[in-house]
């Protein structure tokens, strides 16, 4: 932060040049290295999660050079995912105080987010979850079997999977493997389409 705030001073002092005296080419290159510094900074903030800082550093460069399009594409981003991120603490929050109705309402709009936050697997989980305190076993099951069916690879698949095991006594994880591997051992019946020649087929030979 320390940096990005010197890079700010010495982006302000080059806009008051080139203010007094534009076109001078030196300013100009000192100016752009200087936003090729912050949309660095930024980068790396935003691969961190710090998306405020991203939105900051964006600020500095639109307030000098209003437009920028970089700058203005990373703030726009930078705002969507702290948006994003309000939402899933709030939803969390109404989990914690046990508010389950609202909870649901939070979580379904988290779950429709376009695109989906990173978070959707979760929040699909505890959708069920929700469902479940709320004596909605049916509706949990259907929420957990989503994730299964969704996120395989996901840590809350297998969460799901435990939670549907306790209520019916199957592993949807391990019913979704057998007919995967059932699947991929059975021989394709599909007719061989017939290879042309000549036309525009040749193109790709």
């Amino acid at each position: 932060m320390l940096l990005a705030g010197k890079l700010a001073e010495a982006l302000g002092v080059c806009a008051e040049t080139l203010r007094a005296v534009p076109g001078r080419d030196e300013v100009v290159l000192i100016r752009d290295g200087i936003i090729s510094r912050l949309l660095e900074l930024a980068r790396a903030a935003a691969k961190d999660g710090r998306y405020e800082q991203v939105d900051q550093q964006c600020q500095v460069v639109l307030t000098h050079v209003p437009g920028h399009a970089e700058a203005g594409d990373m703030q726009m981003r930078a705002r969507a995912a702290l948006g994003e991120q309000k939402d899933w603490n709030e939803c969390l929050r109404l989990i914690e105080a046990r508010d389950f109705e609202a909870a649901a309402g939070a979580l379904r709009r988290y779950r429709d987010l376009s695109p989906p936050g990173p978070h959707a697997d979760e929040a699909l989980y505890r959708l069920g979850v929700v469902a479940k305190e709320r004596k909605e076993l049916k509706d949990a099951i259907q929420k957990w079997e989503a994730v299964v069916e969704q996120y395989p690879d996901s840590p809350w698949a297998k969460e799901a999977d435990k939670q549907i095991a306790d209520l019916t006594g199957k592993s949807r994880l391990a019913e979704r493997k057998a007919r995967q591997k059932q699947e991929e051992s059975t021989p394709s019946t599909a007719p061989k389409t017939p290879s042309k020649v000549g036309g525009a087929e040749e193109l790709w030979k």
